[in-house]
């Protein structure tokens, strides 16, 4: 089961870990998964060309992308 916010990013960590250095992707989030597209942003810069927010939860800029979460469910 998903407890964490670590739990819900890591296939999508460990895909951006994958890419070699030379390649870079277009990162889509879509919904609850803009959360997880703000971490591999965060995390992977050089790696995302370009990262889509698609009608999605899109941190700040000033805040952790974990910021709404604990702001709404904790």
């Amino acid at each position: 089961s998903i407890r964490t916010m670590d739990d819900y990013t890591s296939p999508l960590l460990e895909v951006l870990a994958s890419i070699p250095e030379n390649e870079k992707v277009i990162l889509i989030g879509h919904s609850g998964g803009g959360m997880a597209a703000a971490v591999g942003l965060e995390k992977y810069p050089n790696k995302v060309s370009v990262g889509i927010f698609l009608n999605a939860i899109m941190p700040d800029a000033k805040n952790r992308p974990s910021y709404v979460f604990e702001e709404v469910y904790y």
